[in-house]
């Protein structure tokens, strides 16, 4: 049981790092993007289809990440 329990918050931190990790590359592709858009006047279609597909692929990992939460969560707690 102690083992179930530490291997979910060990996959709970695991997704939540993930994510992290696809925000801030999202982040600074998006700003990279700006960046040249500013300076140029173009627009970086292929760094905008990266950050569009890093989203993308990272949304089952949101979703399970989500579900991971309400499952620790008790039910008293649970929103809506």
């Amino acid at each position: 049981m102690a083992f179930e329990q530490s291997k979910r918050s060990l996959d709970y931190r695991f997704h939540l790092l993930a994510l992290v990790i696809v925000t801030i590359g999202v982040t600074i592709g998006l700003l990279a993007c700006l960046y040249v858009w500013a300076t140029r006047g173009q627009i970086e279609f292929t760094t905008l289809n990266g950050c569009l597909f890093a989203v993308v692929a990272a949304f089952p990992v949101w979703r399970k990440f989500r579900r991971m939460g309400r499952a620790e969560q008790p039910s008293s707690q649970r929103s809506g």
